[in-house]
């Protein structure tokens, strides 16, 4: 289980891809849950201030969902999705 621990994963949310490194892992329910540092977040997190905001959630504040359930991220490749963003690169160069 703690294999993950470490791994870089990803999330689409919103049009975009959100970015992070898992720091721990808990089970709960029969199923695995990621605690998630999230990388260059400021997107997400603006859109769940504005979201407290427009709920009147006052006194609660936003809220950066932690632990993340498993099946909501994917496991990051960064190998090949580096190669493949070099192969864009190039191809944007021509």
């Amino acid at each position: 289980m703690n294999r993950d621990i470490g791994k870089a994963v990803w999330q689409a949310w919103g049009g975009t891809l959100r970015w992070g490194i898992i720091k721990s892992i808990l089970r709960k329910d029969k199923w695995k849950y990621y605690n998630i540092d999230w990388i260059d977040d400021e997107a997400y997190k603006g859109a769940q201030e504005d979201r407290t905001r427009l709920l009147g959630e006052k006194g609660k504040g936003y809220q950066i969902y932690q632990p993340v359930r498993c099946d909501h991220v994917k496991i990051a490749d960064l190998e090949s999705i580096n190669i493949s963003v070099k192969k864009l690169q190039e191809k944007t160069r021509q």
